[in-house]
């Protein structure tokens, strides 16, 4: 059986590096994306079973990056991550569930390694 696929998708590269180690040790091939504007090559190459998703970055910002995913169909789980206070993770996830998105959580950063770990762990009890 292959490996599941991950998609991390942040601008900082110490963030990223943490979602690759924890991907990595949750089973995952992690593909790891720091400009959000190579979103779409990547997506034309590969099916990712799980994204995560940081919705504040520079050039194309995470609410363009969930219109981007909703319209190439897009059936991956989706953990959001933020900087921000609570309620945008809030509304960004109803945004994402109405563009008929597979939002499974959401973090706020700073991120905790345990906390990010349960939640890989959670989706895969998912199945």
């Amino acid at each position: 059986m292959s490996k599941k696929t991950l998609l991390a998708i942040d601008d900082d590269e110490l963030i990223l590096r943490l979602l690759v180690n924890l991907g990595n040790d949750a089973g995952y091939e992690v593909v790891a994306v720091q400009d959000a504007q190579l979103l779409n090559d990547t997506l034309a190459r590969l099916s990712p079973d799980l994204i995560i998703l940081d919705l504040v970055m520079p050039k194309l910002d995470g609410i363009e990056v969930l219109n981007t995913l909703a319209d190439k169909g897009v059936t991956a789980r989706l953990v959001l991550i933020s900087g921000f206070e609570a309620t945008l993770l809030a509304r960004a996830g109803e945004l994402a569930t109405s563009l008929g998105l597979n939002l499974v959580g959401s973090v706020q950063k700073p991120l905790d390694a345990e906390k990010l770990s349960l939640v890989l762990k959670q989706i895969e009890v998912l199945g």
